[in-house]
């Protein structure tokens, strides 16, 4: 079964669209077409790269 997320009014299935690295930093985002956000020691955003993601 798949479990369907409602935020903000789009759905998610089971964060397919969104990946978190282990210290549940933000690395993708596919709705916002976010491929790769890199982040230094104190966990804040130094490069964010962009462009088409590829399920």
């Amino acid at each position: 079964m798949t479990r369907k997320i409602l935020f903000n009014g789009v759905r998610y299935n089971d964060g397919n669209r969104l990946t978190y690295d282990k210290n549940g930093c933000l690395t993708s985002d596919k709705d916002k077409e976010i491929s790769s956000i890199q982040y230094n020691s104190l966990n804040l955003p130094t490069h964010q790269s962009r462009g088409q993601v590829i399920d």
